[in-house]
């Protein structure tokens, strides 16, 4: 966590030396900053889209979690949003453990799933925006086509495991070979075509949430921004950051931002970059504050609970 806040601490440094401090003083100075609670109330429709596959993930496992811890667990695992492809959001399937006992291996897939989903969504999202803009299709086809064939092979049982017989003779996968067949029995559960398109269309709804958040951005600058070039560049953008496995896809994703926006929007490094700042003030490290918050909610909810294990889990 310190790590990804110092990591970003330089980011936006490094940024701001970009757009340089006049530029950075006209453009904070332009932004219309009532159009910041839209901003924020477009990320909490995001999150709140999300927790709703979180929970139906949840019940296609059979998992008893009720909705309001549900909906804590969820939001707590914001907080690890700036973890390498958000991958400490694991931590949640230790909160639902320690409330009902539940195995890891178990819930863990669901935070696999929602990854892949929202991959998917973005791809929807971008190639949508590349259809309408008419710029990047042929890298954006390539992409959906990867992601197709990637969702295609992780829900083929018989690839997967044949897959993994492969390397059996590996002390981490021959000594973990029951667990990791419970992970996929979990994830064959969320995979299969119905629950694959029911979670990959409420993540087209909650990824094109903080698309029009980031095209709003630029209204706030009195800038006009196609909704379709928006989604493309935001989307495309949060893929870069993500692939990258960088924490939160800090540097690529902001670098994204402002590079594209600049090209296809034809506004200047200073309205571009503050634009990147701000969306990602208003998406990524509000997830951050609202997953603390909820974390702290956890801790004295459920009993038992120890938030540093928590924490280490989510590390390792």
């Amino acid at each position: 966590m310190l790590v990804g806040v110092a990591v970003g601490g330089i980011v936006y440094l490094a940024l701001s030396i970009y757009i340089g401090w006049e530029g950075l003083r006209l453009a904070t100075s332009s932004f219309r900053w009532s159009f910041l609670p839209l901003l924020l109330a477009l990320s909490l429709v995001n999150y709140g889209v999300r927790y709703l596959k979180w929970h139906y993930y949840l019940n296609r496992l059979d998992v008893p979690l009720p909705p309001y811890d549900s909906l804590l667990v969820f939001l707590a695992g914001l907080m690890f949003s700036i973890t390498p492809g958000k991958l400490g959001e694991v931590a949640k399937a230790y909160l639902v453990k320690a409330r009902l006992g539940t195995r890891v291996s178990v819930v863990a897939p669901v935070v696999l799933a929602e990854r892949l989903t929202d991959v998917a969504s973005l791809v929807v999202l971008s190639l949508w925006g590349a259809l309408v803009f008419e710029y990047g299709r042929s890298a954006v086809l390539a992409g959906a086509v990867l992601t197709a064939a990637g969702l295609g092979f992780v829900s083929s049982r018989r690839l997967v495991i044949g897959t993994l017989g492969r390397f059996s003779h590996l002390p981490r996968v021959g000594g973990n070979i029951e667990r990791i067949e419970t992970a996929y029995g979990s994830a064959a559960k969320l995979l299969s075509p119905i629950p694959l398109a029911i979670a990959t269309a409420l993540s087209v709804l909650s990824w094109g949430a903080e698309c029009l958040a980031f095209a709003l951005t630029f209204a706030g600058f009195g800038r006009s921004v196609e909704i379709g070039a928006a989604s493309f560049t935001y989307a495309v953008s949060t893929m870069v950051g993500a692939l990258a496995m960088l924490p939160g896809g800090l540097g690529l994703t902001e670098a994204s931002l402002t590079g594209l926006s600049q090209q296809l929007f034809g506004v200047g490094e200073g309205v571009a970059g503050m634009a990147a700042i701000i969306v990602r003030v208003c998406t990524l490290w509000f997830a951050v504050a609202v997953g603390a918050l909820a974390l702290a909610l956890v801790g004295r909810r459920f009993e038992g609970v120890d938030l540093a294990e928590v924490k280490t889990g989510a590390d390792n």
